[in-house]
């Protein structure tokens, strides 16, 4: 009984894990997108100056 329940415990951990695995690398993904279009965002208006 207590290993099933250990069992399922690490299942669970392993499973948060992951997801916070997920959610830093899709906000660092985002981030550099982010930085990506103002970088764009950028140079179009330097062009534009020039």
């Amino acid at each position: 009984m207590s290993v099933e329940s250990d069992r399922r415990k690490i299942v669970r951990d392993a499973w948060s894990a992951r997801h916070c695995a997920e959610d830093r690398s899709a906000m660092i993904g985002l981030s550099v997108i982010r930085g990506l279009a103002l970088a764009i965002l950028a140079v179009l208006i330097l062009v534009a100056l020039i």
